[in-house]
């Protein structure tokens, strides 16, 4: 018995090692203003696959370190540096026991924009809102990887006021995140671009929304607690089941037609998509709702389990890619929305949570110096379904990319665009020069699709090595 009691002390003490060795990473940097001298007591904030946030405050030096930190990808971003502001790193990878050394992290001196947060409606201040500044490369690039990543966000005051530092270039956009109670105007465009001097009276417009109120629930009826579930059409709002499953957040109106170029239309009739996930992706759903179904507070969600499904990304030869980050988009109508999945480890493998039976999704691939293989047929599965009925596994093959595709692009009379965006078909991204040249780096010798865009006005070519230099003539 004292042997057997022993064995199981024994086993405790290793188990917690075990557990105390999961989170044990770190990622260390430093902040340097434009002239190269660091800027100490700023802010500086780690976000996980998870959304929890992990904070350090830089020393003397402009010194940070994050910890500890469980093994996965991060976003590093600078929340508050006084009068300078830095873009956020993306896809820092953290490992267990091995400190993740950035390079030093230069920030620029920003400018201020301030304003009123309002209802749309009675012109009323509201209380309780956050104002968000992004970066629009992120938020205008069709890349399957990038995401709306907020640079600053700041309360608003209780007279309906905001007030922030925001980088003074024309790359950032305001948008507003409403209190529980609202959501953004649609037809009244609330962004901004930012011009070197700043904005004052930068004033943003929220609607009164209705609620959805309702239970999720497994097909067996049980109620599913702590599942957090995201409402799209013209805006998104997100909220949380309690432990009984029911749930309450703020229900955006269904996108509708007939708008005005650049605007967004709403209706209070129409559908909305629902996406349901509990926290450990074992349970959830993607579904097409009845807008006016979300009203009733007898509305019930059900939830399926999710299919176990692993991705495999190999070269041409069958070696292991590492390091390749998965994209996975899921089609709800003609519409898709995507996430990453996260990056491939040593084994060229990758665990993709919340693939349900019946759902049409495209997996795509992306690593520097690499390209994926007939990304457009190859990558869309439907999970049970012919022959994915019985598949866990999805092979990604991808092709060596190292050809470098120079190019210029030029409107309807022949004149260059200047700051036009270059893309490659999930590839890479470029802007052109004063000149209206560009270069796309990491492409491959096949034939691949580049698309040109300027304001509304949109331009493709297909490009292959036996095309090393292509004009894009891009039209309204």
């Amino acid at each position: 018995m004292r042997n057997k009691t022993r064995v199981i002390i024994i086993s405790l003490f290793f188990l917690s090692m075990q557990l105390i060795a999961v989170a044990d990473g770190s990622i260390t940097g430093k902040l340097i203003a434009p002239n190269g001298k660091a800027i100490p007591n700023a802010k500086v904030t780690a976000i996980g696959d998870s959304d929890k946030h992990y904070e350090a405050t830089t020393d003397k030096n402009g010194k940070f370190k994050l910890s500890p930190l469980s093994d996965g990808l991060y976003m590093v971003a600078v929340i508050d540096a006084g009068i300078y502001v830095a873009k956020p790193i993306l896809n820092v990878k953290v490992v267990s026991g091995k400190p993740t050394i950035l390079p030093s992290i230069k920030a620029i001196r920003g400018v201020v924009v301030s304003g009123n947060v309002l209802d749309a409606a009675t012109k009323k201040p509201v209380v309780g809102a956050r104002v968000s500044v992004v970066d629009s490369n992120y938020y205008l690039n069709k890349n399957y990887y990038d995401k709306l990543i907020p640079l600053v966000g700041v309360s608003v005051d209780s007279n309906g006021k905001y007030k922030t530092i925001v980088a003074p270039d024309n790359v950032s956009i305001i948008y507003q995140g409403g209190n529980k109670f609202y959501l953004p105007a649609e037809q009244i465009v609330n962004s901004y671009i930012i011009p070197k001097s700043g904005l004052s009276n930068a004033n943003m417009y929220l609607m009164m929304a209705d609620i959805a109120r309702g239970k999720i629930v497994d097909k067996s009826g049980n109620a599913v607690a702590n599942a957090v579930i995201t409402i799209i059409g013209s805006s998104t709002s997100k909220g949380e089941s309690g432990q009984d499953g029911l749930y309450e957040l703020a229900l955006p109106q269904a996108e509708a037609s007939g708008c005005k170029v650049g605007l967004k239309c709403c209706s209070s009739v129409g559908t909305v998509v629902v996406n349901v996930a509990t926290k450990d992706n074992s349970f959830g759903t993607y579904q097409v709702v009845d807008r006016q179904r979300l009203l009733n507070v007898d509305y019930k969600l059900e939830v399926d389990r999710a299919r176990p499904f692993t991705v495999i990304v190999r070269d041409k030869i069958g070696n292991p890619i590492d390091n390749a980050n998965i994209g996975v988009t899921y089609f709800i109508g003609d519409r898709g929305y995507t996430y990453s999945a996260g990056l491939t480890g040593r084994d060229g493998a990758i665990d993709i949570p919340g693939i349900y039976d019946g759902i049409k999704y495209r997996i795509l691939a992306q690593k520097k110096g690499y390209y994926q293989v007939d990304y457009d047929n190859s990558s869309k599965i439907i999970p049970g379904k012919g022959e994915w009925i019985d598949k866990q596994y999805h092979y990604i093959v991808m092709d060596e990319a190292t050809r470098v595709q120079k190019g210029v692009v030029v409107d309807e009379s022949g004149i260059a665009v200047v700051g036009a965006r270059v893309e490659a078909a999930f590839g890479p991204v470029a802007k052109t020069a004063v000149d209206g040249s560009f270069t796309l780096e990491n492409m491959p010798d096949s034939e691949v699709d580049i698309w040109a865009y300027s304001g509304l006005r949109l331009g493709k070519a297909t490009v292959s090595d036996k095309t090393p230099y292509v004009v894009i003539k891009i039209l309204k």
